[in-house]
């Protein structure tokens, strides 16, 4: 707690000297914020060279853990708009920016989705918001993106809603490639660390076999548990992600002799990264298949 209130302290104090200075903008361009990789390739191929599009979170750092920094912080202040996730840390930088600028829009762009729950209570400050590992779940935020993005720079309407309808047809091409493709793995189980594939385990009808207990490290008796389901469902497919901790899914998979594999759900490159997930889904089935 004293942590926090000596880090507001800072940013309240930061700010304050900051409005005794002028702010170098750029000339030509108006800036945006964007909290995490996959939605900041996707709204570049949106607006093109029109406005700036900038990251807050790098793609090897974990959003659960984040903590701006007090030059970010000041940069999206003096940006246009904010497209957030929802995280823990958005939430409590969303209240000082909102305290101290009235220009920027903050807008949460999971809100009014149907979102799932990651505990079995419901706990409605627990819900996924891993939408975007979804094709299918992904497609009405860009257009929910796109309609706000066209209100603040109206006079790139068309270049926006040009590139929209480029894009949804990519995501309705590689949706269809992945109901084909992933078709001989429908109800194979998928063991990873953190429960990333929610939606993509529910859209292409595939279960997702989690290490984590309501978003915590497991003990052991869970862990025992875990590896039941592993014998008993013939997992083939365990899943390791660099922003967390895998130590569980390691125990496990040794002890049930599958091998890991590496996904990156924060990987920059949407298109590639679905792709490869499907592939890896489908290797280990067809690998399965053939024993």
């Amino acid at each position: 707690m004293r942590k926090l209130i000596l880090s507001f302290l800072s940013l309240i104090i930061f700010f304050s000297c900051s409005n005794n200075h002028s702010v170098e903008k750029p000339e030509n361009k108006q800036n945006i914020y964007v909290s995490i990789s996959p939605y900041h390739g996707l709204i570049k191929k949106i607006v093109g060279d029109s406005i700036n599009v900038n990251l807050l979170i790098s793609p090897n750092q974990s959003p659960h853990h984040y903590e701006p920094t007090l030059k970010q912080i000041h940069s999206i202040s003096n940006s246009t708009v904010w497209f957030c996730i929802g995280e823990t840390f958005e939430k409590r930088l969303k209240e000082l920016l909102e305290i101290k600028t009235k220009s920027l829009d903050i807008i949460d762009i999971n809100q009014d989705m149907d979102l799932l729950y990651l505990d079995e209570k419901k706990d409605i400050e627990k819900k996924d918001i891993h939408l975007w590992m979804s094709p299918k779940r992904i497609k009405p935020q860009l257009e929910k993106i796109t309609k706000i993005l066209i209100e603040k720079f109206p006079e790139n309407q068309n270049l926006y809603n040009n590139n929209l309808q480029k894009l949804l047809k990519k995501l309705s091409e590689l949706d269809k490639n992945l109901q084909i493709s992933l078709q001989s793995s429908k109800d194979q189980t998928i063991l990873i660390s953190h429960p990333s594939l929610s939606y993509f385990c529910e859209d292409y009808n595939l279960k997702q076999l989690t290490t984590e207990k309501n978003g915590h490290q497991p003990n052991g008796k869970y862990l025992t548990e875990v590896l039941k389901k592993v014998k008993e469902n013939d997992v083939k497919t365990a899943l390791v992600q660099p922003q967390h901790d895998n130590q569980a899914v390691q125990l496990i998979a040794k002890e049930a002799k599958i091998s890991l594999q590496l996904i990156d759900p924060f990987n920059p490159d949407y298109f590639a990264n679905i792709k490869k997930i499907a592939k890896i889904i489908e290797n280990n089935q067809n690998m399965q298949a053939k024993q």
